[in-house]
């Protein structure tokens, strides 16, 4: 895992944007795309303005992947990292909201369904009605 593959996962954990994070620290909202395509590395003057903008992201862990995400000042407890479960944690909300706002979609497109469903039925009774009428008995077509 690159530097750039790192920092894309603390973005989502910290559940910001791309581009909220890229103005958080004033670079071009393309910057991490871009560097993402070229397997390129982030310099140093970028490194630095994340470090000062997000006082709780563990440098080491950026740069080598090693160590926790998240500094933490409290003791590791039988070797489970904390902020893994803080991970695991802040992904079940992630996606209980976008299985939530999921759900909310499938109702509404259910409903419409239904919606154009009746307008359906309404289109064939009021067909059928048109084609017994007087109408079509005198041979004009509907």
């Amino acid at each position: 895992m690159t530097i750039i593959d790192r920092l894309l996962q603390f973005i989502e954990i910290q559940n910001i944007s791309i581009n909220k994070f890229a103005q958080k620290i004033e670079v071009s909202n393309a910057y991490f795309a871009k560097q993402k395509k070229n397997n390129a590395n982030i310099g140093s003057q970028i490194i630095e303005k994340i470090v000062r903008e997000y006082k709780d992201l563990n440098l080491e862990w950026l740069i080598t992947g090693e160590g926790q995400m998240i500094k933490n000042n409290e003791p590791i407890i039988e070797n489970k990292s904390q902020t893994d479960c803080y991970l695991l944690i802040e992904k079940i909300k992630s996606l209980e909201k976008e299985l939530l706002l999921k759900n909310e979609q499938i109702d509404s497109h259910r409903d419409h369904i239904e919606t154009l469903k009746k307008q359906l039925t309404d289109c064939n009774n009021d067909k059928k009605f048109l084609q017994t009428s007087v109408f079509t008995q005198k041979n004009i077509k509907v």
